[in-house]
């Protein structure tokens, strides 16, 4: 293939769809190499916010997002990957604001749902983790059993605090 082709921003998108086929570090080198060619190209942004977040990288995640919401507008995606950003970088406050923008556009977007659950669980934080909980419920119409996801090592600390307990309770009472 001629290096013109190689080079150009098509070859580079469409190298990073078909690697995401072959598995994570395929995907990764391919995001990686993305970077080093076209990591200033604010239309590709949106595809660049993965290998920031694999990279661990979340103030670089979101510039990419800002970057990405320029070319594509704000929405429940993009406020979600904020959320995200948001946790990593332990900025709890703005985490919540962030994902609470994107339930208030879609309130049964899955990934912000289950991000808000993430963010409780993250800032150690039980009555958001519970009120998350709710959320999802309530969202999905599916009760939570809370009995088994309190066996999950993510909640292992949730589970011995009293708002999760009582749901814990009440999960049981209604099995009985």
């Amino acid at each position: 293939m001629p290096d013109e082709v190689k080079a150009s921003r098509a070859y580079a998108t469409l190298s990073v769809v078909l690697s995401r086929q072959l598995g994570t570090d395929a995907y990764r080198e391919t995001l990686n190499a993305l970077v080093k060619s076209h990591g200033e190209d604010k239309e590709l942004q949106f595809i660049l916010i993965d290998h920031y977040f694999m990279a661990e990288q979340y103030e670089k995640a979101l510039a990419a997002i800002a970057a990405a919401e320029q070319e594509l507008g704000a929405d429940e995606v993009m406020s979600a990957q904020r959320c995200a950003a948001l946790i990593g970088m332990q900025s709890y406050q703005d985490a919540l604001v962030a994902c609470d923008r994107a339930l208030a556009i879609d309130p049964t977007f899955d990934t912000a749902l289950w991000t808000r659950v993430r963010l409780g669980l993250t800032s150690k934080d039980a009555e958001l983790v519970v009120a998350s909980l709710e959320r999802v419920e309530e969202a999905t119409g599916t009760p939570i059993d809370y009995d088994e996801l309190s066996q999950g090592e993510a909640y292992a600390w949730v589970r011995e605090q009293e708002p999760f307990k009582e749901k814990l309770r009440a999960t049981l009472n209604s099995a009985q």
